[in-house]
């Protein structure tokens, strides 16, 4: 296996094509290959946590020509190494080459939040990378170039933001290797990506309206009350909820993102009497009746119709790093069970 992969010298931005209506970019946080340091030395930024076998043993070495740092334990102490990180974002990639024993292992927490791989295959030089979204309190692993874990949970934990090396001490004189340690900041950005509110697809009930994946919303104004129903983002997440308020006569829509930092660039929603009369989903062509927050009437303004469809189409732009929002996994029972309940009504009701 080839281990050496070399410093990256450059922090940078790099902005690349994603998923549909994003993309990724990513900035170097830290790289170390250790190519810099004297074996027996012992690497600046890095502390000895816990001794194992002594201060002495805990150094940069020379493993079959590429320097590695090495942590040595004897029998009933661990080694532990720790290097300290400033603050770290939401989403990051950590990746590096390491061999550890069975009882070892190497983790990196954000203060709160931590990842962890354990030796496998132990004591044998293999290539690690934790894709971890600290936002959503996800991981997913890979050894080798194979997928070992997706969408793990992270554990909590009291650990420093930072770099752990453990050897454990199984046997005793255990050793741990590490080496191309690169951490980068990594986010999916969904720029000026539409925003329906959660239901149904158009596509899938009519094909000919639309090869867009709006959504559409059955909705009953019969009974006083609220509404809400989820806002998804690009299709991949919901950042925010529509409300639907009923007050006899009257109906009021309103929407609401979770934070400031999902920007919101267009709105509009319009209201079907029934799934018949739809022959756009183009809002450029659909006339603007109503309005966010502004009063509707039932009686005047949708005919006295109460089964109606709810149609959103905003525009906003977001990052995946949002702490606020959630991923949309649209095919999960739960919401399939709503989708099916809504064309239920909507078949019910409305004679589709």
């Amino acid at each position: 296996m080839i281990r050496k992969l070399g410093m990256i010298a450059l922090a940078v931005i790099i902005l690349m094509s994603s998923a549909a209506g994003a993309s990724a970019a990513t900035g170097l946080i830290y790289s170390e290959d250790f190519s810099g340091y004297a074996v027996d030395s012992f690497p600046s930024g890095w502390s000895i946590v816990s001794s194992g076998a002594g201060n002495s043993e805990q150094k940069i070495a020379d493993d079959a020509g590429n320097k590695v740092l090495l942590a040595k334990s004897q029998a009933g102490v661990s080694a532990v190494l720790r290097y300290a990180l400033g603050a770290l974002p939401g989403k990051i990639i950590f990746s590096f080459d390491a061999s550890i024993p069975g009882g070892g292992s190497v983790s990196i927490s954000n203060g709160t939040l931590a990842a962890s791989v354990s030796g496998a295959p132990a004591d044998q030089w293999a290539s690690y990378t934790l894709t971890i979204n600290f936002s959503q309190k996800t991981y997913d692993l890979s050894i080798n170039g194979a997928t070992v874990k997706s969408r793990a949970g992270l554990s909590a934990t009291s650990a420093s933001t930072g770099i752990t090396l453990n050897t454990g001490h199984a046997t005793g004189n255990d050793i741990a290797m590490i080496d191309n340690l690169v951490i980068q900041e990594t986010y999916a950005y969904y720029s000026h990506n539409t925003v329906c509110s959660f239901g149904p697809h158009f596509r899938d009930v009519s094909p000919e309206l639309t090869d867009k994946w709006y959504m559409f919303t059955p909705v009953d104004l019969s009974r006083d009350g609220t509404q809400t129903y989820p806002l998804v983002g690009g299709g991949a997440y919901i950042i925010g909820q529509v409300n639907i308020y009923v007050s006899g006569d009257n109906v009021t829509v309103l929407y609401q993102y979770f934070n400031d930092d999902i920007w919101d660039e267009q709105q509009f929603f319009t209201i079907f009497p029934d799934y018949g009369s739809i022959t756009t989903v183009t809002p450029e062509e659909i006339e603007p009746l109503f309005s966010y927050g502004q009063p509707i009437s039932i009686a005047y303004d949708l005919s006295g119709d109460t089964n109606v469809i709810l149609f959103v189409r905003n525009v906003v732009t977001f990052r995946d790093d949002n702490p606020k929002i959630v991923r949309f996994w649209e095919n999960i029972p739960e919401y399939k069970t709503q989708r099916e309940q809504m064309l239920d009504l909507l078949d019910g009701t409305q004679g589709y």
